[in-house]
């Protein structure tokens, strides 16, 4: 099972889509929002041609965008 797709899936959206996955100072967002940043990441790792098993290294600070960035990679 991909964990991206357990936290992130058609079935957890439903029932917590609209309620707040990250809080980071004033910032919040939603699990839809992740949701949106996740396949967009992972859509431009696959577009680069990353596949299964390769590395990726992030080097971004602690925020929302980190959280896409790496639930994306693991979604690829």
């Amino acid at each position: 099972m991909n964990g991206a797709l357990l936290l992130l899936g058609e079935e957890a959206l439903a029932r917590r889509g609209r309620h707040a996955a990250l809080l980071c100072g004033e910032e919040h967002v939603t699990y839809e929002a992740l949701a949106a940043h996740v396949r967009r990441a992972a859509g431009a790792l696959q577009g680069r041609g990353i596949v299964r098993g390769e590395r990726v290294v992030l080097l971004m600070r602690d925020c929302p965008a980190f959280a896409a960035a790496w639930l994306g990679i693991v979604h690829a």
